[in-house]
């Protein structure tokens, strides 16, 4: 498969692609890509999410392009589509740093503690619905209510739905710390 033709970041350094959705008639994700610094103040949100297996894709189209993306990634993108719409910028590693380049890929990541802190919000994707989310859901928010009174305890968050993949990734605990 053609690599995804990403327009080549100026200053990789220092700035970010970010991402803009568009409502799709099709239930085809589409997003717009812009180029921003992160030195600028920027309303966006982060997305905080398992990728999922690399071998499953289901395409979207960036920039009226296919981009080929993993179905917890879709997942995700489709819902905060329909609940936020098209408001606003969301910062998505997956897609917002050429994953193909390394270069770029290496200066990203070492700013993604920036990135993160520098986010209006986080969006944590926990995945699909299943039987108790609901019930994790509302523990969310008590703990949310217990991080704002005590500040960000990793030992809080850490109990914190366990089982879940996302909990597995080695980056999920410092960006919902950030």
């Amino acid at each position: 498969m053609t690599p995804f033709p990403y327009e080549k970041l100026k200053y990789p350094e220092s700035e970010i692609r970010l991402l803009t959705l568009s409502q799709s008639s099709n239930d085809v994700v589409q997003c717009h890509i812009s180029h921003h610094s992160l030195n600028t103040p920027l309303d966006y949100f982060a997305l905080s999410y398992v990728w999922g297996d690399p071998m499953v894709i289901q395409n979207i189209l960036v920039d009226g392009k296919t981009f080929p993306a993993t179905v917890n990634l879709v997942a995700a993108l489709d819902s905060i589509s329909k609940s936020l719409g098209s408001a606003g910028y969301l910062w998505v590693d997956a897609i917002c740093i050429n994953q193909n380049d390394n270069e770029e890929r290496n200066a990203q990541v070492a700013m993604m503690s920036s990135i993160y802190k520098k986010a209006y919000g986080v969006i944590a994707w926990l995945g699909p619905e299943e039987d108790r989310s609901t019930e994790v859901i509302e523990i969310i928010k008590v703990l949310a209510e217990e991080i704002e009174t005590n500040g960000n305890d990793v030992e809080i968050l850490s109990k914190l739905a366990p089982h879940r993949p996302f909990w597995t990734r080695a980056w999920i605990l410092q960006e919902l710390v950030l």
